[in-house]
C-alpha cells in the first residue's frame, strides 16, 4: 500500500479532491474549531506537500480569523509555532517537533509503522486545565481499503496502552 499513490489519485480527480478536503476541513471544524480553548493549536498531517498546500488553502478560506500555516521543508519554524492550524507532512512535523498547546492531531496518512504512529501521537502533551483540556488524536480510515482497516486494527491495539480512551466514529462521508 502506498499513501503517496492514494493522495496522488485523489488530487487527479477534482470532484473527489474537493470532497476529500471538505471532509478534512469539516473534521477540523467539528473537533477543533467548535471546541478549543484560547491559545490551543491543531495540526493536520498529509503525505504530499501538494495536499498540505491544498488543505491549507481551504482552511484559510474557511477560517480567515485563524492563523493557518503549511509547514513543509524550508518553512519557517517560528511561524509554524505562532499558527493556530498547521498542515504538515509527517517528515516535516511528525517527529521531534514540539508544538505548545497542541489540542488536536488529525492524521490523514494511513501507515503501519509503530514508531511513527507513536511519534505522531506523541506530539500531544497535557494541556492546561480547563473545559477543553483533553487532547485529541484522530486518524482517518477508509473502510473500503483493506490496508487502511488492517492499519486501524493495529493502531487500536498499539494505542490502547498509550491513551485514556478510544472511540471509533463512523462518518457519513462517502468519497
Amino acid at each position: 500500500y502506498s499513501h503517496v499513490l492514494f493522495e496522488k489519485s485523489i488530487i487527479r480527480r477534482k470532484k473527489l479532491l474537493k470532497r476529500y478536503i471538505s471532509m478534512i476541513a469539516d473534521i477540523v471544524d467539528e473537533r477543533f474549531i467548535k471546541a478549543h480553548g484560547v491559545g490551543q493549536k491543531a495540526i493536520v498531517f498529509c503525505t504530499l506537500v501538494e495536499m498540505c498546500q491544498l488543505v491549507t488553502m481551504e482552511l484559510q478560506r474557511r477560517y480567515p480569523d485563524y492563523r493557518v500555516f503549511c509547514y513543509a521543508e524550508g518553512s519557517d519554524y517560528n511561524t509554524m509555532l505562532t499558527a493556530d492550524l498547521i498542515v504538515s507532512t509527517l517528515k516535516s512535523a511528525g517527529t521531534a517537533v514540539d508544538i505548545p498547546q497542541l489540542k488536536m492531531v488529525l492524521m490523514t496518512d494511513a501507515l503501519s509503522s509503530t514508531q511513527l504512529n507513536l511519534q505522531v501521537m506523541g506530539r500531544l502533551r497535557r494541556l492546561k486545565e480547563g473545559p477543553y483540556s483533553t487532547p485529541l488524536f484522530l486518524f482517518l480510515v477508509c473502510q473500503d481499503i483493506k490496508k487502511h482497516v488492517e492499519y486501524h486494527q493495529t493502531k487500536k491495539v498499539l494505542l490502547s496502552t498509550e491513551v485514556l480512551s478510544q472511540k471509533v466514529y463512523h462518518s457519513p462521508y462517502r468519497l
